[in-house]
């Protein structure tokens, strides 16, 4: 026997096929991996194709909101000029009556002094 008991254990077991079982099994394990990153990458693809098809949907609901707004504040322009016009009939009516009133109050004194 030698005086180094670590030479012995080498000549009675062999590691070399244990080596490159571990290293077979890391290699199929690196292969699956790749496998699952690949399967990853192919749903993400589908995945970015949904997103654009969503940011072009997207796009054509702000053209269409855009639409209406523009629409909503032409109808606030129109409502406040036909709120203007109907301030101004009011203020026509007003006066009318005003005028009819005193036409009343002349003809009963006209009809008063002639009576």
């Amino acid at each position: 026997m030698s005086e180094d008991p670590t030479q012995d254990l080498a000549g009675k077991y062999d590691t070399k096929p244990t080596m490159e079982t571990l290293l077979s099994e890391m290699r199929a394990g690196f292969a699956r991996i790749d496998e699952r990153f690949g399967a990853m990458e192919t749903r993400t693809g589908g995945l970015e194709a949904q997103i654009g098809g969503l940011e072009t949907r997207i796009g054509g609901l702000e053209a269409r909101i855009g639409g209406l707004e523009k629409r909503f504040e032409e109808f606030e322009d129109r409502f406040e000029r036909m709120e203007m016009r109907m301030d101004r009939v009011i203020g026509v009516v007003h006066e009318t009556r005003a005028d009819v009133r005193e036409l009343r109050a002349e003809l009963r004194e006209r009809f008063k002094e002639s009576a």
